[in-house]
């Protein structure tokens, strides 16, 4: 592979980044030691029929002395530019996953790299932040980092251009303006100490990251929940394509309809947190079940049932009853991506789910 910026310009034609200069680096681990926060421990959850098992990462923080950041590039360097390469939120091998690309061979890593570097004398945590500002990967990957603060106290770097939601979400777990650095996006930064944390893959949720989300999030209800609320997805992709038919079902059983991309984190807070049973499709919708309350049920709707692996979890870690309905029916979609097809929800089937759960006669069709 050439590491060349060429070379990328050519492979990454429309990386808003491309523009910045960028630089080969050598890549290495973070080094040994730092805090365990969460030691790696055996997961089996069955949901339904369904059982799902695997071994989660250790939880861990590690302070680099002089570490510098790239804002928009989510792994930390040394002072003497070696790259971090296990201090993203994923692999090196994930080439497209920032807002400015890079390209690895080997122990090699062509990535940008801004010539006027900025000295803050803080410690920080590094939040960064997921590419394209997405809020199912800010809750998920980026807001556990604030586990780090257990460990001793610092400032909480994060991109200037940062969504109001994704500032709302921050929020919530008790981080106050004066704690809060802003940087900007492409530019080089060095700080007095910089923590790093590995909180594991978001594909095998640990119970801890889980709890400390859910504390925060859940609002606290007085009487408990009662509604029922059906998550309509505004995303392109994995839409529900019997609308009218999914509408009439769900309003016969008292279901509101939402939109998250509509809401504020309040109103979402407020409206799931009260929802009794919650319907959601694959993707970011079902972190809506931090909102949730023990005891409640979600139904998961999709198309291929490996995928609930990390919304069967997530609830057995909170309380919730998880439900997974799977479509017989799959619809290619511009993406080309298996994940992003829409489906057709069998409406029967959900209505024997939600006559289960309710525990009375299913409504008439009348």
């Amino acid at each position: 592979m050439n590491l060349s910026a060429e070379a990328l310009k050519a492979r990454f034609p429309k990386a808003i980044g491309i523009q910045l200069p960028y630089a080969v680096s050598q890549a290495a681990p973070l080094p040994p030691g730092g805090t365990i926060l969460e030691a790696a421990t055996d997961i089996s959850v069955r949901s339904g029929d369904q059982v799902y098992a695997y071994r989660t990462d250790d939880v861990r923080v590690t302070k680099i002395p002089g570490g510098q950041a790239v804002f928009g590039f989510d792994y930390v360097f040394t002072p003497d530019n070696v790259l971090l390469s296990d201090s993203g939120y994923v692999g090196l091998d994930m080439a497209t996953g920032w807002w400015f690309p890079h390209v690895a061979e080997g122990d090699k890593v062509l990535h940008p790299w801004p010539p006027k570097v900025t000295f803050i004398d803080e410690d920080v945590l590094y939040m960064g932040g997921p590419h394209s500002f997405h809020v199912g990967h800010w809750i998920v990957d980026f807001l556990p980092r604030l586990r780090a603060r257990e460990v001793a106290p610092m400032k909480i770097a994060i991109p200037q251009q940062l969504f109001p939601k994704l500032r709302d979400l921050l929020k919530m777990f008790d981080v106050r303006p004066e704690e809060v650095i802003e940087c900007e996006l492409g530019w080089r930064y060095r700080f007095r100490n910089i923590y790093v944390v590995q909180k594991g893959s978001g594909h095998r949720p640990t119970p801890g990251n889980i709890t400390f989300l859910h504390q925060y999030m859940r609002p606290r209800i007085p009487g408990g929940p009662a509604k029922r609320t059906w998550i309509v997805r505004d995303a392109e992709r994995r839409r529900t394509l019997n609308m009218e038919a999914m509408q009439k079902l769900l309003e016969s059983f008292g279901f509101y309809s939402i939109s998250l991309g509509n809401m504020s984190i309040a109103d979402q807070a407020a409206q799931v947190g009260r929802s009794q049973i919650v319907i959601a499709t694959y993707g970011s919708d079902l972190e809506a079940s931090l909102f949730m309350q023990p005891g409640t049920h979600l139904i998961e709707l999709g198309y291929e049932r490996i995928r609930a692996a990390h919304a069967a979890t997530t609830c057995s870690f909170l309380g919730v009853h998880h439900h997974q309905l799977i479509s017989t029916e799959e619809y290619e979609v511009a993406s080309g991506m298996k994940k992003d097809r829409d489906f057709v929800v069998d409406c029967d089937a959900l209505k024997g789910m939600l006559s289960a759960i309710i525990g009375r006669s299913a409504p008439s069709d009348s």
